[in-house]
Parts: structure tokens; sequence; C-alpha cells
């Protein structure tokens, strides 16, 4: 989110100094109408218990090796 907001703000600045410098018109900036929400939730992290791992190892084998490696090593991160 942090990546779209920074983009929107220089589009927005981009704009804003185009009409300013007589550019484009005042009635064509498209960046005034876009609103960005202002979220203050942090995307919640959602981890496996211990008691969940063996589990999800006995469940992983129904999947091909490639991904069975890819949860391991995510894992191990």
């Amino acid at each position: 989110m942090r990546i779209i907001r920074r983009k929107s703000q220089v589009l927005l600045s981009i704009f804003k100094h185009a009409v300013e410098w007589q550019v484009t018109d005042k009635d064509r900036n498209p960046m005034e109408t876009i609103k960005m929400s202002k979220s203050t939730n942090k995307q919640k992290k959602d981890f496996y218990r211990k008691h969940e791992i063996p589990k999800l190892f006995t469940l992983l084998e129904e999947y091909p090796l490639r991904h069975q490696l890819n949860v391991k090593l995510a894992l191990e991160a």
C-alpha cells in the first residue's frame, strides 16, 4: 500500500505542477478526484502453531514436490 500511496503522491504533484505551469487546464487534473483510503490497520499475520506443523507436512504429501519444498523453505525463513 505504501508504494501505491507514494506513486499517487508523485502523480498528484506532476499534475498539480502541470496546472500551475499552464501545461494543462485546471479541469484536466485526474488526480484531484482520487481519494486514497487512510488505512491504519496493519496486515494481520497468521502463523502456524507448533502443533499444526506436523499436520501441515502430512497434508503437503498430497502436493507435488516443488510445492512441498516451497512451503518447507518458507517455514525455515
